[in-house]
């Protein structure tokens, strides 16, 4: 079985260094300026996708603000369903009303399972 060294096993030099933090690092001797400027120009290359994700976020707050059309989540699957607002009303109405489904109660069953 290992053992595993404490914090008072460690030496003056290891123990200032864990002081730091885990975070703690020592600074390169040559900045890379080549990698920097390549990282910078992937970055821009990047800021069209950027765009059109913005295009893409504000076509869907539209359509999620239209008053006719309903934003839903499927009931399968990580999906969406766009529906017509009235024609949505008119099915939900049109399965409720189904007498051979559901049934009219005479009294609240919500009252009986707060109690």
């Amino acid at each position: 079985m290992g053992h595993e060294p404490s914090f008072e096993e460690l030496s003056a030099l290891e123990r200032s260094g864990f002081e730091k933090g885990l975070k703690f690092s020592i600074a390169p001797r040559k900045i890379p300026t080549a990698e920097i400027v390549a990282a910078v120009e992937e970055s821009i290359s990047q800021l069209n996708d950027e765009r059109r994700n913005l295009d893409v976020f504000n076509a869907l707050i539209a359509l999620k603000k239209d008053p006719d059309r309903l934003v839903l989540s499927a009931d399968k699957g990580n999906c969406v369903v766009v529906r017509d607002k009235q024609q949505y009303h008119d099915k939900a109405l049109s399965l409720l009303n189904d007498k051979s489904t559901y049934a009219v109660l005479n009294s609240d069953p919500i009252c009986k399972t707060q109690r």
